[in-house]
């Protein structure tokens, strides 16, 4: 993919032990960045649109001006 592409993995403790992966997909796709959120499940889109909106935000502008 030459795309550029934002992998936001969201993280919860009770998945803590398969560890962190988005750094492991980024590094499948040359212009892909990692975000995360902590603490987030499923749901989240719909219960913390201002933490999912300013994790978008930064990749969305670096990709314009890129």
């Amino acid at each position: 993919m030459q795309a550029p592409t934002l992998v936001l993995e969201l993280l919860t403790e009770q998945e803590a032990h398969f560890g962190r992966q988005a750094e492991r997909i980024c590094a499948l796709m040359p212009n892909a960045r990692p975000a995360w959120l902590h603490n987030a499940d499923g749901g989240v889109v719909e219960t913390r649109p201002q933490q999912v909106v300013a994790a978008i935000l930064p990749f969305l502008g670096s990709a314009v001006a890129g």
